[in-house]
């Protein structure tokens, strides 16, 4: 969203250099969204995470091992999971292990538990998240529009515990949640139908339901450089910063700095790199 349109592009300069000029509104305006009235209803309750160091649950990078068969009692989406078309279609993803490396260096020791590969399994966080301040899921994310409930965030696969790895929105809801944040840094976590009533339900109204205050999640495919955003969120998060304010000061950020794709110089003014972070929740 802008009030001014970007100026032209100097020759020489960075591609998308004319970003930086952008009228957007987040250099005046802290924003945040509510999807349904029940949040309206529930935003008197003040955030804790300036008062205390909370603690963090982060998953990054799940190996995708394989997952055990589907039986015709499964639904729809779990079963195209599990096809053996689909076992092995989620890439590695490198850059969140990096993501939550930085991250974690805000926490006080003790205070963050951080899994990754084979260990960010469904069972860690059916057994982590209901006790957790913060958390941050870095992985692959499966929007089922025509069933949102069927919405799936890819973990890791436990044989011992016949856990296959796919937490689906009907399950986040069954786990109650003392959250104040949950980070949803996948692609396109932010999507879901339009329910009469409800607003938008899939993922992020899964983990609101279960108990999350807010809900930080993404409206497109994330190049890995937007990745970067994270750790310049939490920094101003961890400092006393209200949730959507330390949004806004990363995307700041964010507009100030040029990266080296292909040996192109690029400017991350574009919305492209830090538009798709939205907060769904209050904005203290």
């Amino acid at each position: 969203m802008v009030d001014t349109l970007p100026g032209a592009k100097r020759p020489g300069s960075a591609l998308y250099a004319e970003f930086e000029s952008g009228g957007f509104l987040i250099r005046r305006l802290t924003l945040s969204y509510l999807i349904s009235a029940t949040q309206v209803i529930g935003r008197a309750k003040g955030s804790d995470l300036g008062t205390a160091s909370p603690s963090l649950l982060a998953m990054a990078d799940p190996t995708a091992g394989p997952r055990g068969e589907a039986s015709d009692r499964e639904d729809p989406v779990r079963r195209g999971l599990q096809s053996a078309t689909s076992r092995g279609a989620f890439s590695a993803l490198p850059g969140s292990m990096v993501e939550v490396a930085r991250i974690r260096r805000h926490f006080p020791a003790g205070r963050a538990t951080v899994l990754s590969g084979p260990k960010a399994t469904e069972t860690s966080y059916k057994a982590l998240s209901s006790r957790s301040g913060i958390i941050h899921l870095a992985t692959h994310a499966v929007a089922a529009d025509d069933q949102p409930f069927y919405s799936t965030l890819v973990l890791a696969p436990d044989d011992q515990a016949r856990e296959d790895g796919y937490l689906q929105a009907y399950e986040i809801v069954r786990i109650p949640l003392r959250a104040e944040l949950v980070v949803l840094s996948g692609c396109e976590t932010a999507k879901g139908p339009l329910g009469r009533g409800e607003g938008l339900v899939g993922l992020v109204s899964a983990f609101l339901q279960a108990g999350a205050r807010s809900v930080l999640a993404t409206e497109w495919s994330l190049d890995e450089s937007s990745a970067q955003l994270m750790p310049s969120f939490y920094e101003a998060l961890m400092q006393g910063t209200g949730t959507a304010e330390a949004l806004r000061r990363a995307k700041l950020d964010f507009l100030t700095k040029h990266l080296l794709m292909a040996g192109t110089e690029v400017s991350l003014a574009h919305p492209f790199f830090w538009a798709p972070f939205i907060l769904i929740g209050p904005a203290d």
